[in-house]
C-alpha cells in the first residue's frame, strides 16, 4: 500500500469519526432544546394560573365554566393555549427518554381528564386538524408511548453507549 493510500484511509477514518461525534453532538444539543422548551412552555402555562388563580378548578378540578361566565372566554384562551402548549410538547415525545416519554403521555391524559374546557375545546370538530399528535396519544394508547425500535433507534443506542450520554 503506498503511502498516498494509507494517508486516504487514516483522512477516512478521521472524517468518519469526526462526523459520528458531530452527529451525537447535535442529538444531545436537540434533546437539551426540547426538555428546555418544554420546560419553558409550561412555566408560560404555569404563570397564567398564578396570574388568574380563578381559573385553576376550570382545569385541575373538573370545573365546567359555563358559557356567558365572566371568566368564559379567558378560560377558552387559557385552554387554547395548554392545548397548543401539549402539542408542542408531545410533538417532540421521540426526543425524551422513555421514562420521560412516559410520565409527559400520562400527564397529559391526566390534564385533558380534569378539565371540561380542554376536552371541550380539542373534541370541537371546527378544531378537528389542530392537535394531530395529542389525537394520536389519544386514540393510540401506548403505542404512541412507546419508544422507536427502528435502525435509527439501535443507532443511538450503540453510538450512546460507546460515546456515552
Amino acid at each position: 500500500m503506498s503511502l498516498a493510500q494509507s494517508l486516504s484511509i487514516v483522512a477516512l477514518l478521521v472524517s468518519v469519526i469526526s462526523a459520528m461525534i458531530a452527529w451525537r453532538i447535535g442529538m444531545r444539543s436537540l434533546r437539551i432544546t426540547t426538555y428546555r422548551s418544554a420546560t419553558d412552555l409550561m412555566l408560560e402555562v404555569d404563570r397564567v394560573f398564578v396570574a388568574h388563580p380563578e381559573l385553576r378548578p376550570y382545569f385541575y378540578d373538573d370545573k365546567a365554566c359555563p358559557p356567558g361566565h365572566a371568566d368564559y372566554n379567558l378560560v377558552e384562551a387559557v385552554a387554547e393555549l395548554e392545548l397548543d402548549v401539549l402539542e408542542c410538547i408531545w410533538d417532540g415525545r421521540h426526543n425524551y427518554s422513555d421514562d420521560d416519554r412516559e410520565s409527559w403521555a400520562k400527564y397529559i391524559k391526566d390534564t385533558l381528564g380534569k378539565s371540561p374546557a380542554l376536552r371541550t375545546m380539542h373534541g370541537d370538530p371546527a378544531k378537528a386538524d389542530w392537535y394531530p399528535t395529542l389525537d394520536e396519544l389519544l386514540t393510540a394508547g401506548a403505542h404512541a408511548v412507546a419508544p422507536q425500535h427502528g435502525w435509527l433507534s439501535r443507532a443511538r443506542q450503540r453510538t450512546t453507549r460507546l460515546l456515552g450520554s
